[in-house]
């Protein structure tokens, strides 16, 4: 099946599978990973990769072979016996690690990870279309936009840090996201380098994003707009505390698209401290952004908002 053209404004060569269904989930967290299902999942990892590499290709320039060989040779590394498979109720099968990390804590219980997050997302992801993990993480909201998208539908996650990378590529091929490409990159304003930093030993989910000084977990970071995207009718962003670049990066899609969006503002209590930032003034200035780009915003919990178009007959 020829990609889906609608979803982009410029020509681009990549084909994905139809989609089987993520599997339901179960009382019993473990599952027993099957010779045969490991071998299923080794399969699908490499075109997941391989497709996600694909989008990003152009950016990288010179480096794009040298990036991907590396990252193909650290995926296909990746130590099942680590990793037990867990099924996660109403959200899909997780490999998760032995690491006393706030989310995998959850997970290995069996239990969903923000289970109200999940909810809004079967609301508002429209079928057929095109959305976006920006934040992605181990996949956890990733696998249900790909169940809601459908076969017609794409799923774009993108993930920075190479390790969490890693996870959530086999955390799709777990379960048959055939639908969804993984994308090894950060999102912001510009298009630059920039390092990964891990700001809380014990919640990996708060790994965040400085301007490269050529760290070890260095990655390409670029701005939506520059994807040219077409038909979004969601987009969930999860970027400890960079909410107002990614957003400066994806004023032209915003207007085009006008998507719902599920937004952390603020959410990482690490990175001020650490970088001298003012969260108030951040957070001020990522709602002003919203407001200026027709949106408005109803608080959810915690540090998450629902941003909706202006002209959108949903409640604020």
């Amino acid at each position: 099946m020829p990609f889906k053209k609608h979803y982009f404004s410029y020509g681009c060569l990549i084909l994905f599978l139809s989609l089987s269904a993520p599997l339901s989930a179960a009382k019993n967290p473990t599952v027993t990973l099957t010779p045969q299902k490991k071998k299923e999942i080794k399969s699908l990892v490499p075109l997941l990769h391989e497709k996600g590499h694909a989008l990003i290709q152009a950016f990288l320039g010179p480096e794009s072979s040298a990036v991907f060989e590396e990252e193909a040779l650290f995926i296909d590394a990746f130590p099942f016996k680590d990793y037990p498979l867990y099924r996660v109720e109403n959200q899909g099968l997780f490999f998760v690690n032995d690491v006393n990390d706030t989310i995998k804590n959850v997970l290995r219980k069996g239990r969903a990870w923000e289970p109200g997050n999940r909810d809004l997302i079967k609301k508002y992801v429209v079928p057929g279309t095109l959305v976006l993990d920006v934040g992605s993480h181990v996949g956890t909201h990733t696998v249900t936009m790909s169940e809601c998208a459908g076969k017609e539908g794409l799923v774009l996650a993108f993930e920075p840090s190479l390790t969490t990378y890693r996870e959530l590529v086999h955390n799709l091929a777990a379960n048959r996201c055939h639908n969804a490409l993984a994308i090894r990159s950060a999102v912001g304003k510009d298009q630059s380098y920039v390092d990964v930093i891990v700001s809380h030993p014990r919640n990996e989910g708060r790994k965040y994003v400085v301007k490269s000084s050529g760290g070890q977990d260095r990655t390409l970071q670029i701005p939506l707009d520059d994807l040219k995207l077409e038909n979004i009718s969601f987009i969930k962003i999860d970027v400890e505390n960079m909410e107002a670049d990614v957003l400066e990066g994806a004023k032209l899609t915003l207007q085009r698209c006008r998507p719902v969006i599920l937004i952390e503002i603020q959410g990482n209590g690490e990175r001020p401290v650490q970088l001298g930032e003012n969260t108030k003034e951040m957070a001020k200035i990522s709602k002003e952004k919203l407001k200026s780009l027709g949106y408005k915003l109803k608080f959810i919990h915690g540090a998450d908002y629902l941003a909706f178009p202006i002209e959108s007959l949903d409640e604020p």
